[in-house]
C-alpha cells in the first residue's frame, strides 16, 4: 500500500449534464488527466447498464479520469479498485462497519441497501493508450426511491453527519492509495479483501439466468464472479445480474 499516493485536483461544477460525460469528452480532446470532477447536481446522470442515476442535490456524483497503459482484458479490475475505495472511506463513518458490504461487481451496500453506485467506462485514444473513466456516486443526504431495490443514505447511518465535500476529499486519498496498489500488479490480494467483504458470501447465489447456483468462491483475476456450484465445478460469472437466497449455501 502507498502510504502518501500523489494529490490528485478536484474540479467542481455546481451543475453537469454527467460528470462522466464530462471526463470522457476531456480524454478524446487531449486531457489526460488524472483529475476528478465533481456535480452538485447532474441533469442526465449516468448508471450501469444504461439507468439513469439520480442525482438528489446534497449527494456525491464524481467521476476520475487518466489516461494510462492498459491491457483491456483487467479493465474490469477498476470497478473492484473503486468499490474498495469506497468502504475504506465509509467503514470508519458508518455506525457499524460490519453491515457495509460490497455487491458483485461494485455496489456498496448498508444492510443489503444501495449506498454507492460505480461505472467504470473506457476510451481509446491516439497515443496507443486507454483513457479510463470510474464514476462514483454516493447518496450522502438522501436515497433515491427506487422499486427494483432499497436505498441508504450515509447520513442516517453516519456516527455523524458528513458533506458531499468532506467524501469528496476522501475518497480522492483512498482512490489513489488503492490505484497504486493496483497498478503494482496487487490484485490478488485486492480480490481477497474485496471476498472478505463480499455481499451474499454466505447464501445461495443464482446467477445466469438461473442456470448457474451455488456458493461464491471469490473471483478471478478478470473480476469474474467464481461460483462454486452444488456438484463441485466452479464457474466463472463475467456478467449479467446475479441474486441470493436468503438461505445459506448447505
Amino acid at each position: 500500500m502507498v502510504d502518501h499516493p500523489a494529490i490528485v485536483p478536484i474540479e467542481v461544477f455546481d451543475r453537469l449534464e454527467s460528470t462522466q460525460t464530462e471526463a470522457l469528452s476531456r480524454l478524446r480532446t487531449g486531457d489526460y488527466g488524472p483529475r476528478w470532477i465533481q456535480a452538485r447536481t447532474q441533469t442526465a446522470g449516468l448508471g450501469r447498464k444504461g439507468p439513469v442515476w439520480q442525482s438528489l442535490e446534497g449527494n456525491l456524483f464524481a467521476s476520475w479520469y487518466q489516461a494510462i497503459e492498459l491491457d483491456l482484458r483487467h479493465m474490469p479490475q477498476l470497478a473492484f479498485v473503486a468499490a474498495l475505495s469506497v468502504h475504506d472511506v465509509l467503514r470508519p463513518l458508518v455506525r457499524e462497519a460490519a453491515r457495509l458490504r460490497i455487491k458483485w461487481p461494485n455496489d456498496v451496500l448498508y444492510d443489503g441497501h444501495k449506498l454507492c453506485g460505480i461505472l467504470v467506462q473506457s476510451a481509446p485514444l491516439e497515443t496507443g493508450r486507454t483513457g479510463v473513466v470510474v464514476g462514483i456516486g454516493v447518496n450522502v443526504t438522501s436515497a433515491p426511491k427506487l422499486e427494483a431495490y432499497g436505498t441508504a443514505a450515509l447520513n442516517d447511518i453516519a456516527q455523524a453527519d458528513v458533506s458531499a465535500d468532506f467524501l469528496m476529499m476522501r475518497l480522492s486519498h483512498h482512490f489513489q492509495i488503492r490505484f497504486a496498489q493496483w497498478q503494482a500488479g496487487d490484485f490478488g490480494d485486492m480480490a481477497k479483501e474485496w471476498f472478505a467483504v463480499a455481499y451474499g458470501r454466505d447464501q445461495k447465489c443464482i446467477a445466469d439466468e438461473g442456470l448457474i447456483t451455488g456458493r461464491m468462491a471469490g473471483l478471478n483475476g478478470d473480476g469474474a464472479l467464481l461460483i462454486e456450484t452444488e456438484s463441485g465445478v466452479t464457474q466463472a460469472v463475467s456478467s449479467g445480474t446475479v441474486r441470493y437466497q436468503e438461505v445459506s449455501c448447505s
